[in-house]
């Protein structure tokens, strides 16, 4: 099963974190990547990703790129109608219910943290053994709890040489933490309790890295 990961981002000079962590998260499987900006236009996103001949194409959803984000998905089912859609993310997240029930041409919507996740699905879990996988089954919306990667260290580091040459002149984004101690009602972080970091002896080798590199 081949996989296209896709971001929308919000300028030329963005790039996506969420995209770098499922493409490190799920490597050794088909998967491919591709990033644009809200500035581009639908129609030609949509051949453009549909060129890589792909039989699933997820998306990272955000409020500046959700509205653009269906355009291209309802596009995509238009041209292959027997691909399948995939949306994670902040803005989909919250109500995986709701985007499944208003939205027929999306067909999987994974909640919370991705990378164990996605990697479940692009090896061909069963959809019921996969956290936080929201799908239909009948007429049946199925909500599997999202899982809290509570050690960060078992993540595969994101940045190396290769990728930091790829992203010159481009903003990068670096996570140290996850989580949030306060439980804001308006926020997502606050579905997850608590703070947990990354090694630091793994944060400081990434800043030697950026150093060397000139980031």
């Amino acid at each position: 099963m081949k996989t296209c990961l896709v971001a929308v981002n919000s300028s030329y000079t963005h790039t996506s974190l969420s995209l770098l962590c499922l493409k490190k998260a799920a490597q050794g499987f088909d998967v491919c990547t591709k990033e644009y900006t809200i500035n581009d236009v639908c129609e030609r996103v949509a051949d453009d990703i549909y060129i890589t001949g792909s039989d699933v194409y997820a998306f990272s959803c955000y409020i500046w790129n959700i509205e653009f984000i269906k355009k291209v998905c309802m596009a995509l089912k238009t041209i292959n109608p027997g691909c399948k859609i995939l949306l994670g993310g902040a803005e989909v997240s919250y109500d995986a219910r709701e985007v499944l029930e208003k939205n027929e041409f999306v067909d999987f919507v994974l909640c919370g943290e991705g990378e164990f996740s996605f990697k479940s699905f692009v090896s061909g879990e069963k959809y019921e053994n996969i956290s936080g996988l929201a799908y239909r089954n009948g007429e049946k919306t199925v909500l599997n709890p999202p899982e809290v990667i509570e050690d960060l260290s078992v993540l595969p580091p994101l940045y190396d040489k290769e990728e930091l040459e790829r992203l010159k002149g481009k903003i990068i984004y670096y996570e140290t933490s996850r989580g949030c101690p306060y439980n804001c009602s308006f926020c997502l972080s606050s579905v997850s309790r608590g703070v947990r970091f990354f090694p630091l002896e793994r944060v400081l080798e990434d800043f030697l890295l950026f150093d060397m590199c000139n980031v």
